[in-house]
């Protein structure tokens, strides 16, 4: 997914329009149920029972850090968290997030293991900069988030970020 971070602004007559970014800071939920977006009575594939109960999991986010398209570099944020059925005993102690930036002379891959730590630094940059979100899709035999508790189902709490928290800076 892609989210359009800069716009033109209008300079006035006789002068180009200017690249401006978007301060908006955007909800990234780390899961979307993909039931939220099917319906039982479709005939088209995308309903199929297959998907039934499936999610699609946050595995990346790509952020740009700079006020202008042209200007800038970027970071990458990936969940180095094992899905269930690849190391249950990983997947349960919590989300592994790696950050990557190459501009750094040290510490170019931070790892934030810790709730507090992924709240205070990943929750508000992703928040202010994430310009691609890539998702997995995992199938219900796989998924371990619940109908009841997905972001696309109820609205988040402002606490912790696990898999069914969300990215909420306002």
């Amino acid at each position: 997914m892609v989210l359009k971070r800069y716009y033109l602004k209008d300079q006035g007559p006789g002068k180009p329009p200017l690249p401006k970014r978007c301060a908006r800071q955007v909800l990234v939920p780390m899961d979307i149920r993909f039931d939220a977006f099917t319906t039982d009575t479709s005939t088209d594939n995308l309903s199929a029972p297959h998907h039934a109960g499936s999610t699609l999991v946050l595995r990346a986010v790509i952020c740009h850090l700079g006020e202008s398209p042209t200007a800038g570099h970027f970071v990458t944020y990936v969940n180095a968290t094992p899905l269930s059925g690849a190391d249950a005993a990983a997947a349960a102690a919590g989300p592994t997030w790696l950050r990557f930036d190459g501009v750094k002379d040290e510490g170019k891959i931070q790892c934030f293991t810790t709730t507090a730590a992924i709240t205070r630094q990943f929750m508000d940059e992703v928040a202010k900069n994430a310009y691609m979100l890539f998702y997995e899709w995992v199938p219900a035999s796989q998924s371990t988030v619940p109908a009841a508790e997905s972001d696309t189902d109820s609205t988040a709490s402002a606490g912790g970020l696990g898999r069914r928290d969300e990215c909420r800076i306002m």
